[in-house]
């Protein structure tokens, strides 16, 4: 009977034993800290910015407000205006043109206000055309003294692929007397 005793009492502390475990702390951290960090990769995702990676532009609008009737009398005006002076960029599958909105519409046929900055080995030569492009645009103001808004109108060509206009694009938006690129087409 003494044998008996002792065996049960052998099982009772062995079941004591395996049922003390000391892993379910472990166990409980280590599926904590999965959970963290799989949220901390979703809210990573989620709050990277939307706009990453996209290049805006804008497209042109006739300014045409409604006149209020109400008690405001509110009106709308436009912030920034494309006038006869705005430079105008156009890609062609040869080179970048430049010059104002007027060179290329009235003054079509004269060449002394028309710049030309030729690809490079197919490809189109943005360096050129920003440091050319920035002198011009500081040389109108200071000798036309027009007052530059920073709108700039960019009017690819349609065999033009898509890269070279967003990368043209984003050349552009980079400068800093740049603020708009309004996109333009119909012309070519």
């Amino acid at each position: 009977m003494k044998d008996l005793t002792t065996l049960q009492l052998k099982i009772l502390r062995t079941k004591k034993r395996l049922s003390d475990s000391h892993w379910n702390q472990s166990k409980i951290a280590i599926s904590l800290m999965g959970v963290l960090v799989t949220l901390s990769f979703i809210l990573r995702s989620v709050s990277i910015a939307s706009d990453y990676g996209i290049i805006e532009v804008e497209l042109p609008v006739v300014s045409n407000p409604i006149k209020d009737q109400s008690y405001h009398h509110f009106k709308e005006t436009p912030d920034t205006m494309i006038t006869k002076k705005t430079p105008m960029i156009i890609l062609t599958s040869k080179a970048y043109l430049y010059s104002d909105i007027e060179g290329f519409s009235k003054k079509i046929l004269h060449i002394r206000d028309k710049f030309q900055i030729p690809h490079h080995n197919g490809y189109p030569n943005l360096n050129a055309l920003t440091d050319s492009l920035q002198k011009w645009i500081k040389l109108q103001t200071l000798e036309k003294n027009i007052n530059y808004e920073g709108i700039v109108v960019f009017m690819p060509s349609s065999q033009i692929p898509i890269y070279h206009i967003i990368k043209s694009i984003a050349a552009l938006k980079s400068l800093p007397i740049v603020s708009h690129v309004v996109l333009s087409t119909g012309l070519l």
